[in-house]
């Protein structure tokens, strides 16, 4: 099989694994490009010619979150089922050998745990798991404490000359090459079947590479120097910008051309595959020709990405509960603010556990919380522990010891006693009751969140507390409106919070331990979790003539990034007046007389109510109506 060439003694093996009594878990590693998921379709295609029933998860189309994980697999076994619990019985009955493969694990890291923990111990004797992934699997999945879990760990490695050589003959390559081909790519498979397709010769003069980064930048550069239709090329460099490609996502990049037609010819290219929700340019490839295109063509590589966005954008607001997570991908994507981006895709971090914390915890989740926090903010975490334990998820070291811990919880979730007595609640409930979210929309308050090394500073540990509470995010989305937490300095994720559209809350600013802890609250918008990163999309590929926040006279409503939102009268003449006013402290007195008349007679405090109205229904954009102590208001246009 030309997919497996090197790999065949790995495959036999893995063959002999599916169908022998053993653990049920074989994790395949390595870099981009190394040949994982040929060696696992190899392993599916195999498995399938035997009749064993095959799954496939792709992570980079799965919501990551145990929903979406048991709705694809109910989908391809055919289980029927509605809910997760439905699922893991359905699984646990059957009575056929089954493989399930979850490619691209890397980007589904925060489900980790409930998949040693809670997936895999329900899978019946019969059926066998293979992880491919980027990253090796934590240490925990070795421990005691999971018998008959892990199999086997297999790091990929390059192909040897023998086997490169043998790849590349199979992709006709002229035996006189092959030689320079092997040392130019030094062995990456992905590599060999790039440098297959370019001219033949055109390697025989190139230097050999210092890293393997470069000699992909230098082979996808030349592949697409070779695509003779420029149609197809300029197709080639506007999809790098996006994770996926669809038809309708061909249309909106490529005006006027046969999306049909096109989406073949990129599927024909070496570095592009066919997934079951479009087509996938591979990452490491993509990422070199998004580079490419934006170094020699800045203004159509903006294009292309609000182009993008435009049709994303436009699709998400109809797509059904399960393609949701698609274009929530898709647009995080999107997302090119540094700062976002490295809280949500931290880069060069080893793989860290976090799951629900365990009883034995408690002492040492308390000593973090006072050796960075203070005794007091520990005692009041210990309140929380005893009245809500499964608000604390901890993170683990290879020795299974606690190194860093968040707890969080949905705001309705908590006792009217815990709210009670603890500071930093009491001031997010006055704020809840000054700017309340709508019937329906969901709350969730991160009460705290340190590490044992560094406390708040960010770190390998830090980054996977807060992918895990991406995770919360999916779970509670659509109808996740707000987020309240409180950090003990700001500085660190200054540039996150100012980007992701976070809010300073002065007034609940509380002191224990002589320190001060900073509230801060996020504001998704009506849109949730969704419309919050259209709108971090929308920021960074808008044009600068095209206002953030725009007041429509004629239809009475305001536009913030893209999303129409409707007003009262008040509210539509207080804005008004704002926007007509931008930059210039409007006095109290003035507002009322502009909107309510001379006449009134009533209380001052009803501008309040307004404003506060008014920023509830800018989200992300509400910091634009800026407070003038014992003054007014000033609105700044974003």
């Amino acid at each position: 099989m030309t997919s497996c060439f090197g790999r065949e003694g790995l495959l036999d093996q893995m063959s002999d694994w599916v169908q022998a009594p053993a653990a049920k878990v074989w994790w395949l590693h390595g870099i981009g490009g190394i040949g994982k998921t040929q060696v696992a379709r190899a392993l599916a295609a195999r498995e399938l010619g035997q009749g064993t029933a095959v799954a496939w998860l792709d992570g980079q189309s799965v919501e990551p979150s145990p929903r979406g994980v048991c709705e694809a697999l109910a989908d391809a076994l055919e289980l029927g089922d509605d809910t997760p619990e439905q699922t893991l019985a359905s699984m646990a009955r059957l009575r056929r050998g089954a493989l399930i493969v979850f490619d691209t694990f890397e980007r589904c890291r925060q489900i980790d745990t409930w998949l040693r923990q809670t997936l895999v111990p329900a899978l019946p004797a019969a059926t066998r798991l293979l992880v491919a992934s980027r990253d090796a699997p934590v240490p925990q999945w070795a421990l005691a404490d999971a018998p008959n879990t892990l199999h086997a760990t297999t790091a990929l490695s390059a192909l040897d000359e023998a086997a490169a050589r043998r790849l590349l003959s199979s992709l006709c390559m002229p035996e006189a090459d092959q030689a320079v081909a092997f040392r130019f790519t030094q062995g990456h498979p992905l590599a060999l079947r790039l440098a297959a397709r370019l001219t033949q010769g055109s390697l025989r003069h190139s230097d050999r590479a210092s890293s393997l980064q470069p000699v992909l930048d230098a082979l996808v550069q030349m592949l697409h120097a070779e695509v003779a239709d420029p149609i197809v090329r300029r197709a080639l460099h506007r999809t790098a910008v996006v994770r996926r490609v669809t038809i309708s996502l061909l249309r909106a990049l490529m005006p006027g051309a046969d999306a049909h037609a096109l989406l073949d010819a990129l599927a024909a290219l070496p570095m592009c595959s066919v997934a079951g929700d479009g087509l996938l340019i591979h990452d490491v490839a993509r990422h070199a020709l998004a580079a490419h295109f934006k170094a020699i063509d800045p203004a159509g590589y903006r294009d292309a990405r609000r182009a993008a966005w435009q049709a994303l954008h436009t699709e998400s607001l109809s797509a059904s509960r399960a393609e949701l997570w698609r274009y929530t991908a898709d647009l995080l994507y999107l997302v090119e603010a540094p700062s976002v981006r490295e809280v949500f895709f931290p880069s060069g971090t080893e793989p860290v556990a976090v799951e629900p914390a365990k009883l034995g915890d408690e002492e040492a989740v308390m000593d973090i919380a006072t050796r960075h926090a203070g005794p007091q903010e520990s005692a009041l975490l210990r309140r929380w522990w005893h009245a809500m334990p499964a608000s604390f998820r901890v993170t683990r070291d290879a020795h299974d010891d606690v190194s860093g811990f968040l707890c969080a919880a949905e705001w309705s979730t908590l006792p009217k006693a815990l709210r009670a007595g603890d500071p930093l609640c009491n001031a997010w409930q006055q704020h809840l009751q000054d700017e309340p979210v709508e019937a329906g929309e969901r709350v969730l308050v991160l009460r705290s969140k340190l590490c044992a090394s560094g406390g708040e500073a960010l770190s390998a540990t830090d980054a996977a507390l807060t992918m895990d509470l991406k995770r919360a995010y999916v779970e509670l989305r659509p109808k996740l409106r707000r987020l309240y937490c409180a950090v003990l300095d700001e500085g660190s994720l200054a540039d996150f919070f100012r980007q992701a559209g976070f809010r300073q809350l002065p007034e609940c600013t509380i002191t224990a331990d002589g320190r001060a802890r900073t509230s801060l609250m996020l504001d998704f918008g009506p849109g949730s979790v969704d419309g919050w990163l259209s709108q971090l999309v929308a920021v960074s590929v808008a044009e600068e003539r095209v206002p953030a926040v725009r007041l429509d006279a004629a239809a009475r409503e305001l536009q913030v990034d893209g999303q129409r939102v409707g007003l009262t009268a008040l509210e539509f003449q207080l804005m008004g007046h704002l926007v007509r006013h931008a930059g210039q402290a409007c006095k109290r007195g003035d507002l009322l007389d502009e909107v309510w008349g001379s006449r009134y007679e009533g209380g001052s405090n009803v501008i309040d109510v307004v404003i506060r109205s008014l920023r509830r229904k800018l989200g992300v954009r509400a910091a634009c109506i800026e407070t003038v102590p014992r003054f007014g208001y000033r609105y700044r246009a974003p």
